[in-house]
């Protein structure tokens, strides 16, 4: 398993910074990394997915099972927005299996909702208010491509 980020506007050091690195150790410790107890940290316990409140062992619980399925997969983040309290992260997930043969992949937009240093919510794709789906559609169509995945 590895991880890439290619990360293609603003810095996590920028404007807003705080909010992107608590969504960040939320994705890459806990879901890349399985690093619970790092992701824990920043998990609160009213998270919900989609609406949907998760418990911690659900979310562990997918966690793993995506690992399973996809041992040796590369998560990247294409890239990072984050205005107020929300980070909307665009990502592509290439699976690899125990030979290393590519499963295929996925892609897709999610948008964080960080309070008090905690991630409290998590919209994936589809279902976002209107108003983030402009700033999405508006960010990413307007980024610098970067060399293909191979």
């Amino acid at each position: 398993m590895y991880d890439e980020y290619r990360v293609t506007s603003e810095s996590i050091e920028g404007r807003l910074g705080a909010v992107k690195r608590v969504a960040l150790q939320f994705i890459i410790e806990g879901m890349v990394r399985r690093n619970y107890d790092e992701a824990c940290k920043v998990y609160d316990k009213d998270y919900t997915f989609n609406g949907k409140h998760r418990p911690w062992e659900d979310v562990v619980a997918w966690i793993e099972g995506l690992h399973a399925r996809n041992p040796n997969f590369k998560f990247v983040i294409e890239d990072i927005l984050a205005e107020d309290d929300r980070v909307a992260l665009r990502w592509k997930l290439i699976g690899g299996g125990e030979d290393d043969r590519p499963l295929g992949y996925t892609g897709g937009t999610n948008i964080l909702t960080v309070k008090d240093g905690r991630v409290v919510d998590n919209m994936q794709n589809g279902l976002f208010s209107p108003s983030w789906v402009e700033i999405a559609k508006h960010h990413f169509l307007h980024i610098q491509e970067g060399p293909p995945l191979e």
